[in-house]
């Protein structure tokens, strides 16, 4: 599986026209993917002579067998949801389909280009994203119950994160097999 910094590497172009086999697998046909993971990158570029913060797009996803591709990058000026649509909707014109959940953070851009183009596929905040906002809305609301290091609602919080997943607690053999795919 190829490094997640090559890929935002192969996204860019220094040189004056792209190689042939990065335009290659940036048209290449997509297929049945049943889920996909959305985030954005800001790396520096350089510009009509200008260094400028750029958002990298990158989209991967999950197929049948469970096996993990990135489908796709692109190189925005910033994560609105016009860049974001573009992108999504690149990937829905390659034959992207059988989508069964987006994961991505909560940014406005991207959650009103996810429903323009993938309207009726479900949506799940990413847990990544999601638990330094746990913390914000946490000192926020001064949570009670500190634990041994003084830090209020720290050890609900650290309960929640290490409840066994349903894999794990399920005795259904049909689960356990869809678990380990």
């Amino acid at each position: 599986m190829r490094r997640t910094s090559d890929c935002y590497s192969a996204c860019r172009s220094d040189v004056g026209s792209d190689p042939p086999h990065l335009v290659a697998w940036r048209e290449r046909l997509l297929g049945r993917y049943r889920y996909i993971l959305l985030d954005a990158q800001y790396q520096k570029v350089r510009q009509g002579g200008q260094v400028l913060d750029a958002a990298t797009l990158l989209a991967c996803g999950v197929d049948e067998a469970g096996h993990r591709d990135v489908l796709g990058c692109s190189v925005s000026l910033s994560e609105a949801e016009v860049h974001w649509r573009k992108f999504l909707a690149s990937l829905k014109d390659r034959g992207l389909h059988g989508l069964e959940l987006i994961v991505s953070d909560a940014y406005e851009g991207l959650k009103a280009a996810r429903k323009a183009v993938f309207p009726s596929v479900p949506w799940q905040r990413c847990q990544f994203h999601l638990q330094p906002e746990c913390w914000t809305v946490r000192d926020r609301t001064g949570l009670a119950g500190a634990d041994r290091s003084g830090d209020p609602g720290a050890s609900s919080i650290r309960r929640t994160w290490k409840l066994p997943s349903i894999c794990r607690r399920s005795s259904s053999s049909d689960t356990k097999k869809r678990c380990r795919s």
